[in-house]
């Protein structure tokens, strides 16, 4: 589905990619995960055409990421960001059905699409009238996520979509994402600072260190591997891991 080619970029002197190559197979949840400034969001920057990289290709299905392609690329790419990005002066109904209104869908289209989504996220439909500040930060969230699903995109792009919330908001949230990943068969690409969350939510890890991919796989080969960074890495996170897979997936 995502093909990166040898993705380097720079911000002024500092390397925020250095050389990425990886293939995101179709319908399959990535988890990329590492420490502050690592890269993370400027990958999936370059996805949607936000970063454009110094060097390399991105390819997505058959297409390549370029000024001339990106905007029919976007159409088919879900994008959430952390604190939702919900606009203040919209209704989450009026902010659910941006992009649909942009592309000329009718009322009862996006009325019918925008329940549909609404179970989905577990949301009562009664928040829709509502504008942001009258919402939760879990209700903000599961409209930002109802707004990069309303065109029934083939990726969806997280970029620490639960960071913001308290752990019990956030542990519910996760269980609703969780759900939707394996229900809606979506290309996800998803961050996270934190191991166990990436762990609970897919056996495909890519942790990153100062814009490289320094390992890819499952949790246990993260624990297995001998690389010093990744050690430290996990033993820092391991225990609080352990014990928030076994609580959500006995």
């Amino acid at each position: 589905m995502i093909q990166f080619t040898n993705i380097s970029h720079r911000y002024g002197r500092t390397t925020t990619l250095h050389e990425i190559t990886h293939h995101f197979e179709e319908g399959t949840t990535t988890v990329l995960i590492g420490p502050s400034g690592c890269g993370k969001s400027t990958l999936l920057r370059c996805i949607v055409g936000l970063v454009i990289p110094d060097s390399g290709t991105i390819r997505i299905g058959d297409k390549e990421v370029n000024s001339d392609s990106i905007h029919h690329i976007r159409k088919s790419i879900g994008y959430v960001i952390q604190d939702g990005g919900l606009f203040p002066h919209l209704t989450a109904r009026d902010n659910a059905t941006l992009l649909a209104r942009q592309e000329g869908w009718t009322e009862q289209e996006m009325k019918d699409r925008t329940n549909e989504l609404v179970d989905v996220v577990q949301l009562s439909r009664d928040h829709l009238d509502k504008f942001p500040s009258q919402l939760s930060g879990g209700q903000q969230q599961r409209i930002s996520i109802i707004r990069a699903l309303m065109l029934d995109p083939e990726i969806l792009l997280m970029d620490e979509p639960l960071g913001a919330l308290d752990s019990i908001v956030r542990a519910d949230l996760q269980r609703d994402l969780f759900d939707i990943f394996e229900s809606l068969n979506k290309t996800v690409i998803l961050i996270t600072h934190d191991l166990a969350e990436a762990a609970y939510f897919s056996d495909n890890l890519l942790l990153m260190q100062e814009g490289a991919v320094v390992i890819k796989g499952s949790l246990r080969e993260l624990h297995e591997s001998s690389l010093p960074f990744v050690t430290d890495f996990v033993l820092a996170q391991q225990q609080a891991a352990v014990k928030f897979i076994e609580k959500l997936r006995p």
